[in-house]
């Protein structure tokens, strides 16, 4: 009898020994593939499936910075919990992460709710979690920073979650927290080579690209789109008058204001110094009219420091437009024509719009925009030097 037992017991350690190999084997495959994703999204889908999979829970709640100043956790994936619930979850980070420091060294732990160390790290969140479902918490590292947390729902296995299962998931979440710190890097990397850092635009470089795709898609499906160029009326009076970091201040504002003001669906870049670009899809003259015009309104009754001290009373903008292809056949041409239509815009006294190849847009706009713009090139020149 002692020999069938002692079989039975080899029997059942060589069986969990075997699950156990088996659910190695799987975590490295899907941390090969964590690897391997460079895309965000699928790069957290495929963390959050896999750790519902690996524990076998009934649910998961990605929490990650959602904003730049990093300062709320807010809901990135869920799966299994009413959208109700995952709304209401709203962690400050800067609390969090002195609770974590507090309370943990090293390595961060995967914490049962119904202990007293989940309720000091979330000691405001900690009812609604738990009334919510919430079973594990797992606060996600990388080197000495901080990724964000994973909360984790009940276990569907009539045993509950094992010991492996929590060794398992700490191998899961150190994959997940270097490939996302990785892919946040990148991301960055890459907005740094298309975004202007003080107003956070598009550059020129990206700028030059989104017009080549649209004059590309233009000619394609025979539609016309609209180039429009502003440009802050005497500037360099108000930098020189108020100083560069008050001038960087408006900068700043100005490239919200055409945020508000613009649709999702138009590209917005700074095209140098003081000037903007924008290109809009799918719309006509008249549309252009309304929305340069509502630009100008909004501009001009912003109350920007100073303003009053601007040679029209209030900080001002003049715009140029062209459309593509009625007024040019290539990227140089466009620029050229809405360039024209701005510094006749300038010439005309500022604070206005000008078209390019509309009726009220003759021959003598044509020659005023390019004498304007040849003089402005020149002092800039000797600015420059």
């Amino acid at each position: 009898m002692q020999n069938i037992s002692s079989a039975q017991s080899l029997i059942e350690a060589n069986k969990e020994l075997t699950q156990h190999l088996f659910e190695l084997h799987n975590i490295f495959k899907v941390s090969a593939e964590l690897t391997s994703i460079i895309d965000a999204t699928k790069l957290k889908y495929t963390y959050l499936i896999n750790s519902i999979g690996i524990l076998r829970a009934s649910g998961a709640i990605l929490l990650l910075p959602q904003h730049p100043d990093r300062k709320t956790l807010t809901v990135a994936l869920s799966r299994g919990f009413a959208k109700s619930f995952t709304d209401a979850i709203n962690i400050p980070t800067e609390m969090l992460m002195r609770n974590l420091a507090h309370l943990m060294t090293g390595t961060y732990n995967i914490l049962e709710i119904d202990t007293q160390e989940a309720h000091d790290i979330l000691p405001d969140h900690y009812e609604m979690l738990q009334t919510g479902g919430i079973k594990l918490i797992a606060p996600l590292k990388h080197l000495d920073d901080f990724i964000g947390i994973m909360l984790i729902g009940e276990s569907i296995n009539p045993n509950g979650f094992r010991p492996t299962d929590f060794d398992l998931f700490s191998i899961l979440n150190n994959f997940f927290a270097t490939v996302h710190s990785h892919a946040v890097l990148i991301h960055k990397l890459k907005n740094l080579s298309t975004t202007d850092h003080l107003t956070q635009l598009l550059n020129r470089r990206a700028f030059n690209k989104s017009l080549t795709r649209e004059i590309a898609r233009s000619l394609r499906y025979e539609l016309e789109f609209c180039l429009v160029l502003i440009d802050i009326d005497h500037f360099k009076n108000y930098n020189d008058t108020n100083g560069h970091l008050a001038g960087d201040s408006l900068l700043q504002t100005f490239a919200k204001l055409l945020r508000q003001c613009a649709r999702s669906s138009d590209i917005i870049s700074r095209f140098g110094g003081e000037e903007f670009a924008i290109i809009l899809i799918g719309v006509d003259e008249n549309g252009i009219n309304a929305f340069c015009n509502r630009l100008l309104k909004t501009i001009q009754e912003y109350p920007f420091e100073n303003a009053q001290q601007q040679p029209l009373g209030f900080v001002s903008a003049s715009v140029g437009a062209a459309f593509f292809p009625r007024n040019a056949k290539s990227n140089k041409d466009l620029i050229a024509c809405a360039d024209i239509a701005l510094y006749s815009a300038k010439n005309a006294g500022r604070n206005c719009v000008k078209h390019f190849g509309s009726k009220q847009f003759n021959q003598s706009d044509i020659d005023s925009g390019k004498s304007f713009r040849i003089n402005r090139r020149k002092i800039q020149r000797k600015v420059v030097r």
